[in-house]
Order: structure tokens, then sequence, then C-alpha cells
């Protein structure tokens, strides 16, 4: 059950697209990864080399205008980042699929849930759901025109992240890179109108089973009145992005959640995390 980096062909508004993504091959549902904006699979690669995943078929994407995967350009937007995802995992046809999305994927994999019969269980890594989940990035990225983020807001934003005392910042700043500044921004704009439409967290409550991960670190007071009585985890040492901060606590975590929406053998003890 090596990793394997696999290209996909798909086409999205009229564009054909070569969409890249590590998938390993394993027992049961398939646990998708969707990554955050700026982001890209690479933000997954500790889920790879987990122990408490092994044994999981794991599939890390590469949305369009992130890492390696073609652009989309200004036409970059969640619900088109969506039918993208939907398309790469009907290929795949796993039996059921497990959601495990980050940030802006948290968007994303919202609408790749709505109507799926295959889903088994949906895992937001602080995805967004309300308009006070933009504040981190998206709001000042979308709040720039077009040209001007192009122009010197990106590249800007990758110099402030580097020169962040923050290893997770510094990491985001590597992925941020490898983007194209157009779909960055035309994402972020999208995910904010998704996000103040208040329809995301509407969805998010109606999945059957769904659950919410954030790092202790982050503030998330303002969800409250959305995670009252929702199955919730916190990840020690960690804020935004647990996944560089505490790996090892984060895939624990994850692998105790999926395990609930079935289709996943439960995993054997583990001392190392």
């Amino acid at each position: 059950m090596t990793p394997a980096a696999t290209s996909f062909g798909v086409t999205e508004a009229g564009k054909r697209l070569v969409v890249d993504a590590t998938v390993r091959s394993g027992d049961g549902a398939l646990v998708v990864l969707l990554h955050g904006l700026g982001c890209g699979r690479a933000s997954f690669d500790s889920a790879f080399h987990s122990p408490r995943l092994r044994g999981l078929a794991l599939c890390a994407i590469d949305l369009p205008g992130h890492g390696s995967s073609t652009s989309l350009g200004g036409d970059s937007t969640i619900d088109r980042y969506a039918q993208v995802v939907a398309a790469i995992i009907d290929r795949l046809a796993p039996p059921r699929i497990h959601l495990v999305c980050h940030s802006l994927g948290g968007a994303v994999g919202l609408l790749v849930a709505a109507g799926r019969t295959d889903l088994a269980s949906f895992v937001s890594i602080e995805g967004n759901l309300v308009p006070d989940d933009c504040d981190l990035a998206s709001r000042h990225t979308a709040g720039q025109s077009r040209d001007a983020f192009v122009g010197t807001g990106f590249a800007s934003f990758v110099e402030d992240l580097r020169r962040s005392p923050r290893v997770d910042h510094r990491a985001w700043a590597a992925w941020y890179a490898r983007c194209d500044p157009a779909a960055v921004h035309a994402a972020a704009r999208s995910l904010v109108d998704w996000s103040d439409g208040g329809t995301l967290c509407e969805m998010f409550l109606a999945l059957p089973t769904r659950s919410y991960v954030h790092g202790s670190a982050s503030d998330i007071a303002h969800l409250a009145p959305v995670l009252a009585g929702q199955e919730v985890r916190s990840i020690p040492g960690s804020g935004h992005f647990p996944m560089v901060d505490n790996p090892a606590a984060l895939w624990r975590a994850v692998r105790a959640l999926v395990e609930t929406g079935g289709d996943v053998r439960p995993a054997e003890a583990t001392p190392t995390g």
C-alpha cells in the first residue's frame, strides 16, 4: 500500500484539467483529504506516514490552481472545485467515502457530500462554516482587486508567511508559493460568498455523521451555537494547521472519528500515535 502520485484528466468550466493526487489503496472506504486555500495535497503528507491511518485507503487531491494541478484561473470557485473532486471520487469508485477536509476544503467537501449516498462520515478540520471563518486570510484576499492581488498581494503574503516565527505559517508559505495567484484570489472570493451565505452551516448540520476538529490554540468561540451538541475534538499544541503542529494527535482523532462512520476496521493499539 505504497502511496502513488496519480493524475486525473477532468473537464470543468470548458477546460481540460490535469488534477494531481496522492492515492494509497487500502481496506474498505476511501478517506478523501481536501486541503485549504493556498495549500495543497502536500499539507496531508503526514497522513500517509501516520501509524494510526495504516491500512486505510487515502486520496489527497491538489485542487485546481494548487500544488501541481492545472488552474481554472479566475473561474476557480468552491462549486467547481467540488465538481472536480466528485469526478475523481467517481473515477476511483470506492464503496464508501470519508471526507476529511481542512479550511476551504471544508466548504468544498460539504458541496461534494450533498446528496451522495456513499458518504460514511465527514470530518471538518477548521473548515469554513460561518462568516468569521474567513478572517484568517480569505476575506483579506477577496477584498483586494484581482490585479492588485496578482500583482503584489500574493507575493507579499508569501513573504510574510516565510518570515513568520510559526512553523505552520512557514509550511503554508511553501504550499502557497506553488499556487496560481489568480486561482487563489477567485477561490477566496467564492469562499467568502459561500461562508457569508449561511448554507455551509446548514449543510454541515444536515449530515448524518459529522464532526469538527480544531487546534487548541484556535479561537472557535464564534462557532459555539453551531457546534453545541456536536462531536468536537481539540488537538493539543496546535493552531489552524494541526497536521503540521501535532500530526500524531490529529490523525489519532481522525481515525477514531472515521471509525464511527463505519467501513473502517478499528485501529490496532499503536504506542507512537
